[in-house]
């Protein structure tokens, strides 16, 4: 065979591999990245490619229940699948007064990110079966309402809220597994249901920078934590017990530093295991109120509406913390505990007794006037009539003081046919100066 038979022969054998490989490659092709574009997005119109890398939608109004279902693969629960980055991402951007229907996303996704966008409302499992979800992200977005299990019953390895405005993040929002960490900042929120954020074993939580309205009982939950730190964020007001199911783990670190306009008593009534001065690294409450001695009351139940001061021991919650509580002084923030001091304000302990002495003073001057009364009601008026030899005599005198008041004598020889008893009563009844004795009497 010559050189140009030989040369053909690879030729042909080169083109038919390149054939069957570009058929094989084409028949499992489809597009890896989806952008949607349109007001609504119906009731199963939307379909996944089985190799989806992302899905984007943008200038969205309205996603339907179940208007997508993820046809990937069940998530593997091998730590290998879970460490990577293989799952499909969706991507929600620009979109205004969007509604998500509940369970609009179903399906293992690998990251969720709704950015730049105004939603009406987030409903009830809107995305349903997260349990692959590495990432949820909300960023930029103006949010109305996050219903009741918005993202529950899932897991993901990171939660971030940052730099949006919610007017309410509604009771069981989010309640999943953290299992790294969840990141809030820079955020408006008006107000923060209980139980809102509902995280298992979150290796960090930080709540920084952000504005919060009110703040309900048990908003926050958050298990077997390794570092928090709720630091530079204002409250309007902190409901009791808001961040009482804090619980760390190990040797865990803790810093709050807080800015409070109105709390109730108990609101920073903490998991007792928080205040080791091992985990407890910064401690600072900023009441956003001028100072004053009725703080006092106040400061000492901020951590708990049971708690007595006991300044002898240096462990005690109060005697620990409330030094780090500052108030304003001429627009200068000063500690309330140097303020107090300086101004001879009376402890609550104090107060309480001045108090009770006062309660019991008042108790014995009512009982006093009652008895005054009761006595001067008993003093009425008696009467007796004996016969003297001038005749008939009748003494007034009350019972109490037995002091004769007044006297009135009837001769004998003009006694009527009544008898000297009934003379005497007419004889006193007509004497001006003492009608209302009489009264009494009769």
């Amino acid at each position: 065979m010559d050189y140009f038979g030989i040369w053909s022969v690879c030729w042909l054998l080169v083109t038919s591999f390149a054939m069957v490989g570009g058929q094989a490659e084409s028949r499992g092709w489809t597009p890896p990245f989806t952008k949607w574009m349109t007001s609504t997005i119906n009731k199963g119109s939307l379909n996944s490619p089985q190799n989806l890398t992302t899905f984007y939608i943008e200038r969205v109004d309205k996603i339907e229940a179940e208007s997508y279902a993820l046809s990937q693969p069940a998530c593997n629960d091998s730590p290998r699948m879970r460490s990577s980055f293989a799952r499909p991402s969706l991507v929600i951007n620009g979109s205004g007064s969007i509604i998500f229907e509940r369970r609009a996303f179903t399906g293992a996704w690998g990251e969720i990110l709704i950015i730049n966008s105004k939603v009406k409302v987030m409903e009830s499992e809107m995305f349903y079966n997260t349990s692959c979800l590495k990432k949820f992200t909300l960023e930029g977005n103006f949010i109305e309402e996050i219903k009741f299990k918005t993202l529950a019953d899932g897991e993901t390895q990171y939660l971030s809220m940052k730099s949006n405005q919610i007017q309410s993040i509604e009771h069981g929002a989010f309640q999943l597994s953290v299992t790294d960490s969840a990141h809030i900042s820079s955020n408006r929120i008006n107000v923060i249901q209980s139980e809102a954020f509902v995280l298992r074993t979150p290796r960090t939580f930080s709540f920084l920078n952000n504005t919060v309205g009110s703040v309900f009982s048990y908003a926050f939950q958050l298990a077997a934590t390794e570092s928090i730190d709720i630091k530079f964020s204002a409250f309007d007001h902190i409901a009791r017990h808001a961040f009482r199911k804090i619980e760390t783990v190990g040797n865990a670190k803790m810093t709050m530093v807080l800015s409070i306009k109105k709390f109730d008593k108990g609101a920073l009534d903490l998991d007792q295991s928080l205040f080791k001065k091992s985990s407890l690294q910064f401690f600072e409450i900023q009441l956003d109120r001028d100072c004053d001695c009725e703080l006092q009351v106040l400061v000492d139940t901020v951590f708990s509406p049971t708690l007595r001061r006991n300044a002898s021991s240096k462990d005690d919650f109060n005697s620990v913390l409330r030094d780090f509580i500052f108030c304003r002084v001429r627009n200068e923030s000063e500690k309330f505990s140097e303020f107090a001091s300086s101004h001879h304000c009376q402890a609550p302990d104090v107060i309480m007794l001045v108090s009770i002495t006062c309660a019991v003073v008042a108790i014995l001057l009512l009982m006093a006037v009652a008895v005054t009364a009761i006595f001067r009601q008993k003093a009425k008026l008696r009467r007796t009539s004996v016969e003297t030899s001038n005749g008939w005599v009748m003494h007034i005198y009350t019972e109490t003081e037995c002091q004769v008041k007044e006297e009135f004598t009837v001769p004998l020889e003009s006694v009527s046919e009544n008898g000297p008893e009934h003379d005497l009563l007419l004889l006193t009844a007509n004497q001006h100066e003492i009608l209302g004795l009489s009264k009494e009497i009769f």
